[in-house]
């Protein structure tokens, strides 16, 4: 018998599997596109919560802006009030308007042309997260007037005290400049 020298002899072609022989049976390798959508959510929660420790420790570190300008401290519940009224408020405008992009231009339309089910969920979202946003807008005016003046947010519940920082202050009153001041509105009562 003549021999065949290893190099010669015929060799087995092994193909790469196909998309059709992946299995997911127990021992078997798991979906890449099931792994890599499973793995974003954990990530995005441990980013944000690590964002907001380091927000917190630092503003706990510097003992908050007002130690840095010299200005009166206001109290821990305005100081950090505000930062959480902010992000809160941030928090939801990204949602609703992003859910509104959702809704005009990721989800696809029903056959007949009218917005689908994920649609209609996306829109209630961003109602939902709207309605946050304007109560957290109303919320920041007080914390930004209790901030401005100095004074703990609990002294400005009060409606001519409140009304007087308001008035005193800028920022708050951004966009209305076409409104009447209150102090105009009671020379107006007072001269008729």
């Amino acid at each position: 018998m003549a021999r065949v020298h290893p190099d010669h002899q015929e060799r087995r072609r092994i193909d790469p599997p196909t998309l059709g022989d992946v299995s997911t049976e127990a021992g078997s390798e798991p979906d890449v596109r099931a792994a890599r959508g499973a793995g974003v959510a954990p990530l995005l929660a441990v980013g944000a919560l690590l964002g907001i420790v380091v927000a917190v420790g630092l503003i706990a570190l510097t003992g908050g802006i007002a130690a840095v300008t010299g200005l009166s401290d206001p109290g821990p519940v305005t100081t950090y009030g505000i930062t959480a009224v902010r992000v809160a408020a941030d928090i939801a405008s990204a949602v609703c308007i992003g859910s509104l992009l959702l809704a005009a231009f990721l989800v696809p339309p029903q056959k007949s042309g009218t917005l689908a089910a994920d649609g209609y969920a996306a829109l209630r979202t961003a109602g939902y997260a709207a309605w946050a946003w304007f109560v957290l807008a109303l919320v920041s005016v007080f914390f930004v007037a209790a901030d401005g003046a100095g004074q703990p947010v609990t002294e400005l519940l009060d409606a001519d005290t409140f009304l007087n920082y308001v008035g005193a202050i800028e920022q708050p009153k951004a966009g209305s400049s076409r409104l009447p001041s209150p102090s105009s509105s009671r020379r107006a009562a007072g001269s008729c």
